[in-house]
């Protein structure tokens, strides 16, 4: 589409109604016509107190066309008072809580927004035709960019034909990275996530070894995608052998990232094979990056046991999820977390019918996650 800005976001719903019968209208990004020319804004994270913000909001006449706490934000900034754009940006930002990476489109340019702590990465870049803005540098390599660095937290950079401009709005604090961006979310080829991974893996075999008594082969099966370079670091650490014992169907939705349990479990029943030849007959450690509502690895456990696994053990690369998040993930309530209802390892193992499961622990996952990614941030 020819144009000089252009604004694009797939959408991670955290916020609106997860059964709306119109969820077009939740998809990024916003866009308002001001008095002083148009905005469109694409939003990466979850703001706190939305809901009240919402309230205070319509209460002052403000007409909302969404459930999401993106839409909020866009009206914060364009309300604001402000001769210029970024001054009401900059005034607007001061009203809107953690977290949140903005890209906001204008007729002028790029701004690139981070929140304080930085919770969720945000990326600048360039090509020979435009300079870009993305969550990852990978998505900037992938098209053929050169990426020039994060955008730091704490600032609004402004990408136009004068160049590039970087303006603080808070003094700089520490980050606060999210881990699971890492762990998770982040492309394989984003800077720091495979190190990142390999390290987390690694220490899941120094100090949570597979307890088997069997006189079986023991192998390592990591859950495809996210869990593949955790289970390469495993293998490589406690010196077994790698498999590829499970197989994903090219299916293009990520089960966690469905918007409702249901379809969360249908996703995963379509997705997700073992492949006999590979697991028949062995001890099985499988890796995962994670375990948030237990659906993924209680499928796993069955496939592998279906497929002639003489034992399945489960190792996650991150800790037990016990509490909710309000900044950016899917999991709102402490009900829905598998952890919530299985508080022990022994708990779970039970429920999945595996012979044990275990979890970095939050200092262990700092430190592997700090080692990878070069940042001590998490």
């Amino acid at each position: 589409m020819p144009g000089p800005v252009a604004v694009f976001q797939t959408r991670y719903s955290t916020s609106g109604k997860k059964n709306d019968s119109n969820p077009q209208r939740n998809l990024g990004p916003f866009f308002a016509e001001t008095e002083i020319g148009p905005v469109a804004l694409a939003h990466n994270g979850n703001l706190e107190g939305a809901e009240a913000t919402r309230e205070q909001l319509m209460k002052k006449g403000g007409i909302l066309q969404s459930d999401t706490d993106s839409e909020l934000a866009l009206h914060e900034i364009v309300r604001a008072k402000g001769i210029t754009f970024r001054e009401r940006l900059h005034a607007g930002i001061s009203n809107i809580p953690l977290a949140y990476s903005f890209v906001i489109g204008r007729p002028e340019g790029l701004y690139a927004v981070r929140d304080p702590s930085g919770v969720r990465p945000l990326f600048m870049g360039e090509n020979e035709e435009a300079y870009l803005v993305a969550s990852e540098d990978g998505a900037i390599r992938s098209v053929g960019g050169t990426v020039l660095g994060e955008v730091e937290n704490g600032t609004i950079t402004v990408l136009s034909s004068a160049g590039v401009s970087v303006f603080r709005f808070v003094p700089k604090t520490p980050k606060r990275l999210c881990l699971m961006e890492y762990a998770y979310f982040m492309r394989q080829d984003t800077q720091g996530a495979y190190l990142a991974r390999i390290a987390a893996g690694r220490l899941l075999a120094r100090n949570y070894p597979v307890p088997s008594h069997s006189s079986a082969p023991v192998v390592v099966v990591g859950t495809p995608e996210s869990g593949l370079i955790a289970a390469e670091g495993y293998a490589c650490e406690a010196g077994l052998p790698q498999r590829i014992g499970l197989v994903r169907d090219n299916i293009e939705l990520r089960a966690f990232m469905a918007p409702t349990d249901e379809e969360r479990k249908i996703t995963l029943a379509l997705k997700l094979a073992a492949i006999p030849d590979a697991v028949k007959d062995a001890v099985v450690i499988n890796v995962d990056d994670s375990n948030v509502r237990g659906h993924t690895s209680h499928r796993i456990a069955r496939l592998l046991y279906e497929a002639g696994a003489k034992e399945v053990h489960i190792r996650y690369a991150t800790p037990k999820i016990v509490a909710p998040c309000i900044r950016g993930l899917d999991y709102p309530t402490a009900e829905e977390l598998f952890a919530h209802h299985y508080p022990t390892e022994a708990a779970m193992a039970a429920k999945f019918g595996v012979q044990s499961v275990a979890y970095l622990t939050i200092d262990e996952s700092r430190l592997a996650y700090s080692e990878g990614t070069g940042q001590e941030d998490f």
